[in-house]
C-alpha cells in the first residue's frame, strides 16, 4: 500500500457549521489501480444519517452512506476529488482535494506460444495479453509497444487495445519485424526483407529499402538507421529521412556480422563471426581501428559499454576493450556457454551463462572483470537479462521468469511462462519517462 500527500479544501456554509463538523481526508491508499478513500465520519447535532457522494474530476462516481470508497482509477495520473456530506435536513458540506495515483511499471514479455504479456510490477499480475512474433524484443514509445502479426500494429501499454495499425507491403505483411521507432516513424523489415518507414501521424510510407533475402539487425540515431546485414558482409547506413544508403562498410575478409552494432556519439562498435571488433567512425564509416580476439570465434553477443569499457562477448568468453584503441582491458571466462548480451547496471555488468541444461545469472566488477556473485536458473537461458531498480530480470528454458535481488542476491520472486521465453523482456516506467530494453536492441544506443 502506498500513501500520498493530498491537497484539500473543505467548505461549509456559515449556517451549517454548527449543525455538520468538518470533513476531512484520513488517508489515500494505492494497491495498482485500486483506490482507496478514507475520509473522517461526519456527524450532525442530532446523530442524523449522513450520505456522501463521491465525485472523481466533476464526474459523479457512487453514493455511499459510510465513509469509505475505493475505486479504480488510472496509472500516473492527478485527480481532483469531491467529498458532498448530506443530512436528512438537507444541510450540506463539501470537502474537495486531489491527489496522484501511482507511476507505473510494466514488464513486458513474448513467449514462444505467441503471447505478448504485460505484467505489473507494483501488484505482481497480469495486465492483459495479446498475440506477437516470438521472436521479437518489442520497441516502445508514446505509450505505445508495438508487434507485427498482419502488419506493424501499436498497442496501449496500459490496456492491450489495438490503436494504430499499419501495413505498408500487403503481398509480404503476413509479420514485420525488427520494428524500431521515434518521434515521427516506425521501420520494421516485412517477412520479403524490405526495410519499411512508415509515418506515425498520417501511417502513409515515407520509404522502402530493399534486402536481397537477408534480414538485419538494426540500431537507430537521429539521423541513419545502422544495418548489420545478416550472414552477408556489409553495414549500412541509411538516411532515416530519404530511406537511400549514405555509406556502408564492407568486410574484407568472406566474415560476417552476427549481432547489432552499438551506435555513440561519434562512433559504431561491432563485431564479426571470426572474433574481430571494428570501430567505425559514425559519420563516414571508415576505421578507426580493428581489433583480433584471438580465438576465431563468432562475436554473439551484442556490445555495450561503459565509461572507457566496451563490454563484448564470444560463445566462449566476454571481453572488455578499450574504446579508443581496442586494447582489451580483461577477459571473463566461465564454465559453459555464453548465449545472451550483456547488461551494465552500476559498475556491474550481468551475463547468464548456459551449460548442459543449467544456467548462471552472473554479475562481474565491470571495470576489472572479477566475479561478484551468481545465482542459479533451473535451465539453459536464451533472454539477455534486463535491470531495473536493482532487480535482474532473466528467463530460462524451464518456462521460468526470475527476479533477482542484487543487494540480496536472492529471488524476489518468479513466474511461469506459458511457453518458453527466448527473447529479453523490457519495462516501462510512467508515460514512458523510462524504457529499459536490453543491451541488444537497436534503441538502447
Amino acid at each position: 500500500m502506498l500513501s500520498i500527500l493530498l491537497v484539500v479544501s473543505c467548505s461549509v456554509e456559515p449556517e451549517e457549521a454548527t449543525n455538520l463538523n468538518e470533513l476531512k481526508i484520513i488517508d489515500i491508499l494505492f494497491n495498482g489501480k485500486e483506490v482507496t478513500i478514507d475520509w473522517n465520519d461526519y456527524v450532525s447535532e442530532n446523530d442524523d444519517s449522513i450520505y456522501y457522494e463521491l465525485y472523481i474530476n466533476t464526474d459523479f462516481v457512487k453514493e455511499l452512506n459510510q465513509s469509505l470508497s475505493t475505486i479504480d482509477l488510472e496509472y500516473n495520473n492527478i485527480y481532483d476529488g469531491k467529498i458532498v456530506a448530506t443530512n436528512k435536513k438537507g444541510y450540506v458540506s463539501e470537502l474537495n482535494f486531489s491527489f496522484n495515483t501511482p507511476t507505473s511499471e510494466i514488464l513486458f514479455f513474448s513467449d514462444h506460444f505467441g503471447d505478448l504479456t504485460a505484467y505489473d510490477l507494483l501488484t505482481n499480475s497480469i495486465l492483459w495479453k495479446s498475440k506477437t512474433i516470438t521472436t521479437e524484443v518489442h520497441s516502445i514509445a508514446h505509450n505505445k509497444i508495438y508487434s507485427g502479426i498482419g502488419g506493424i500494429n501499436a498497442f496501449d501499454i496500459f490496456t492491450g487495445e489495438l490503436v494504430w495499425t499499419s501495413n505498408p507491403n500487403p503481398s509480404y505483411g503476413k509479420e514485420y519485424n525488427d520494428i524500431l521507432v521515434d518521434d515521427s516513424n516506425v521501420y520494421a523489415f516485412d517477412s520479403d526483407s524490405n526495410l519499411h518507414c512508415v509515418v506515425l501521424n498520417t501511417e502513409g510510407i515515407l520509404w522502402d529499402h530493399t534486402f536481397i533475402d537477408h534480414t538485419a539487425l538494426l540500431a537507430i540515431d537521429d539521423t541513419h538507421l545502422y544495418a548489420c546485414v545478416i550472414d552477408t558482409d556489409h553495414l549500412y547506413a541509411i538516411n532515416k529521412i530519404t530511406g537511400i544508403t549514405d555509406w556502408s562498410f564492407h568486410l574484407d575478409t568472406a566474415a560476417s556480422f552476427n549481432v547489432n552494432p552499438l551506435v555513440t556519439n561519434t562512433t559504431i562498435y561491432v563485431g564479426d563471426n571470426t572474433g574481430v571488433l571494428y570501430s567505425l567512425s559514425k559519420d563516414t564509416g571508415i576505421e578507426n581501428w580493428t581489433t583480433n580476439s584471438g580465438s576465431s570465434v563468432s562475436f554473439s553477443a551484442s556490445p555495450t559499454l561503459f565509461e572507457n569499457n566496451l563490454i563484448i562477448g564470444t560463445v566462449n568468453n566476454l571481453y572488455a576493450y578499450h574504446k579508443d584503441n581496442g586494447s582489451i582491458q580483461w577477459t571473463y571466462t566461465p564454465s559453459g556457454t555464453i548465449e545472451t548480451s550483456p547488461f551494465i547496471y552500476k559498475a556491474d555488468v550481468y551475463i547468464t551463462v548456459s551449460d548442459k541444461g543449467n544456467s548462471q545469472l552472473i554479475c562481474l566488477n565491470v571495470i576489472d572483470g572479477n566475479l561478484k556473485w551468481t545465482f542459479n536458473l533451473t535451465n539453459d537461458s536464451k533472454s539477455s537479462p534486463i535491470m531495473y531498480n536493482d532487480v535482474v530480470y532473466s528467463s530460462d528454458l524451464n518456462k521460468k521468469l526470475h527476479a533477482i535481488n542484487i543487494n540480496t542476491t536472492t529471488l524476489d520472486w518468479q513466474i511461469k511462462t506459458n511457453g518458453i521465453v527466448t527473447k529479453s523482456p523490457t519495462i516501462v516506467k510512467g508515460n514512458c519517462e523510462t524504457v529499459v530494453y536490453p543491451s541488444m536492441h537497436g534503441l538502447n544506443n
